[in-house]
């Protein structure tokens, strides 16, 4: 290669490693008289001539970046490739450069000339181990991906060419994408349709000892607003206006009915012959009596007064016309979720003392949240008022804000959300697989169990491309209603023979800070929500305990600090015996949440190796069933099986 000048744009230390030459020419190693030629829409490249060439065009596959080989074309939608790939290999990919991998094409920021050539060049390149050439005149997209091998990756670039014009068939304009939708979880709680709450008003506002809710029967709030009603089908649940706050979950019993027993126990018995099917276990205190409270809260008192038992329902909703002043505060019925009006004037949704959602305007003193009759939430300055934030809900009037049980905050109207935080804690079936399945895939396998899907966004030792994975893909499934778990594949540990891009020892740290930096590019480039937790993957290692275990501690507290410091939850994959056990006894290096690894088939978060008081309830997810295939809606795919308990957005 000759006539390629150094001046503000340099092709070669920076970018690959290659040594400096002179200032005024770079010569192109030499290429093997064994290599083959391989070609896409006008540019070709030199590979080994012992490598396999898919095209895929004609031949759909999987595109496998731990295996050396060639492939032409994009990756096809309805592709399967197998859940456990991992690991990196040199191999080359041509494809097209279009809105299927507007991604990646962002990420190649740093113009250079290759052989003529004008491209554009990833700089991330020592830590995602893939050399990414934009060529935007062909309309190409160039991925060399290598592990141990960069002197072959480098001879693969260099021998880039662009081929006559006129001698390929150019590609159809860029498509663009679209801003990513929320998701509302589905409601936890279980109840009858709004129109159920209707029925005989029993006792008024109370329900004294010795007193009995039957089928149909309910009592009410002083204000009206709230009820407690008796379902016909079993189930005992306190209503706001039609919108379900708690319930017994006693359903699939028509027939049953609750009794304020005299010893102070509130019992839902089924039809005869009567079993109890729920209590509130406050037996032991004769005379005590129910009382549903203008506040939302039902609860049981002693005839002294004391409170013995409550659905903790209080503040968890805001009206139209209603507001929140500063100091005030709104409670999820499970008492689990805080939403406070803050004195500095930032509106904020917390879990504990973990921030889940901000309104962003603090630094206003005496602001205050108001849910229009318009359908509007807005944050106002105190006097004189002007508007700080708001959801942009307006022209719904009669909507309302709910704190829910699991930790999403959401406006609704007639049942329908308009608006949410997106912080709904998911308790349920998830998988995970290698390649992001087309929203085909996703919309069929909704007749499945899963409601959670993992997915790879990039590391070093990613063995599957983007393939679907983009920020339209996002969108799209996301409004299907499925939640998203982002994994990173980095560096492994350096006593993990199965990969060979491993942790320096002696760079643990700043190699952990850059993979973390990378996954938060990648994630915003495929327009993952803000918030969402990004898991590294650290596949399990041996032996633990010594010196590797020290270098996987190391980058691994530098992954978490990093992500924390731009705001986002810090999550590790590893096996439960390897680099769960390692950070249990590593409090340095805890993430936010963990995701164990332990094939045993038991769909639990819980495990008796993991202290309780580490990673609680909603911090926790467990892959309890290695790689295999499973089939929903007509279409197979290669997963592993996950149960979670945890902060998804």
């Amino acid at each position: 290669m000759s006539g390629i000048r150094f001046c503000t744009l340099i092709l070669a230390s920076v970018m690959i490693g290659l040594a400096m030459m002179p200032a005024d020419a770079m010569s192109s190693p030499p290429v093997p008289s064994s290599w083959q030629t391989v070609q896409l829409q006008g540019i070709s490249v030199t590979v080994p001539g012992t490598w396999p060439v898919y095209d895929l065009r004609r031949e759909p596959r999987c595109v496998r970046r731990d295996l050396h080989a060639a492939y032409l074309g994009h990756q096809t939608t309805e592709t399967r490739c197998p859940a456990r790939l991992v690991g990196k290999s040199e191999a080359v990919h041509l494809e097209p450069l279009d809105g299927s991998v507007a991604a990646a094409s962002s990420f190649a920021t740093q113009v250079n000339v290759v052989n003529g050539q004008r491209v554009r060049l990833d700089p991330a390149v020592d830590v995602t181990h893939n050399i990414v050439v934009a060529i935007d005149q062909a309309q190409v997209l160039l991925t060399i991906s290598f592990a141990t091998d960069r002197q072959l990756a480098t001879q693969v670039l260099y021998s880039l060419t662009a081929l006559a014009t006129g001698s390929h068939s150019g590609a159809g304009p860029v498509a663009t994408t679209s801003s990513v939708q929320m998701m509302v979880a589905n409601q936890l709680i279980r109840a009858g349709a709004p129109g159920s709450v209707a029925g005989a008003v029993a006792g008024g506002n109370g329900l004294p000892g010795g007193s009995t809710l039957s089928p149909g029967q309910s009592i009410q709030s002083p204000s009206g607003r709230y009820t407690l009603v008796m379902q016909t089908d079993g189930n005992l649940v306190l209503y706001d206006q039609g919108y379900p706050l708690w319930a017994s979950n006693t359903w699939g019993n028509p027939g049953a009915h609750a009794d304020m027993q005299g010893d102070g126990n509130l019992v839902v018995y089924s039809a005869p012959p009567t079993k109890p099917l729920w209590a509130s276990g406050t037996w032991g205190n004769p005379g005590a009596a129910l009382s549903m409270q203008n506040d939302g809260n039902a609860v049981i008192y002693t005839n002294q007064g004391q409170p013995l038992w409550a659905t903790n329902t209080v503040n968890s909703s805001l009206l139209p016309g209603q507001s929140l002043t500063a100091g005030r505060s709104m409670v999820s019925p499970s008492g689990e979720f805080t939403l406070p009006m803050q004195a500095d004037g930032n509106l904020v949704l917390y879990r504990a003392s973990d921030v889940l959602w901000t309104s962003n305007t603090w630094g206003n003193p005496g602001a205050f949240a108001t849910m229009q009759s318009d359908g509007n939430l807005v944050v106002y300055t105190a006097a004189p008022s002007r508007p700080l934030w708001a959801t942009g809900t307006w022209g719904n009037p009669g909507a309302t804000l709910r704190l829910q049980s699991d930790g999403n905050l959401v406006i609704y109207i007639d049942g329908r959300p308009l608006w949410a935080s997106n912080t709904n804690i998911f308790r349920g079936l998830g998988f995970d697989t290698c390649a992001a399945p087309s929203t085909s895939a996703m919309n069929a396998w909704l007749a499945s169990p899963f409601r959670a899907v993992g997915i790879y966004i990039g590391g070093a030792n990613r063995a599957c491309p983007d393939g679907n994975l983009s920020a339209s893909w996002v969108t799209q499934v996301s409004a299907q209603g499925w939640s998203l778990i982002p994994i990173y594949v980095g560096r492994q540990a350096p006593c993990n023979s199965r990969f060979t891009i491993t942790i320096d020892p002696n760079s643990a740290s700043s190699q952990g800070l850059q993979a973390a930096d990378d996954a938060i590019a990648r994630a915003q480039g495929f327009g993952i929500p803000v918030g969402s937790p990004i898991f590294f993957d650290m596949e399990g290692y041996s032996p633990t305990g010594g010196p590797c275990s020290s270098t996987v501690m190391t980058f691994l507290s530098a992954w978490a600090q990093e992500l924390r410091a731009h705001g986002i939850k810090a999550g590790v994959y590893s096996s439960l015996d390897s680099g769960i056990m390692d950070l249990i006894n590593t409090p340095s290096a805890q993430p936010d949440e963990i995701w164990f690894a332990k094939w045993d088939g038991n769909a639990t978060t819980t495990d008796p190796a993991i202290p309780a008081n580490l990673w609680p309830s909603g911090h926790r997810l467990k892959q309890y069933q290695g790689g295999h295939d499973e089939s929903y809606g007509g279409v197979i795919i290669s997963i592993d099986r996950d149960y979670l308990d945890a902060l998804l957005r």
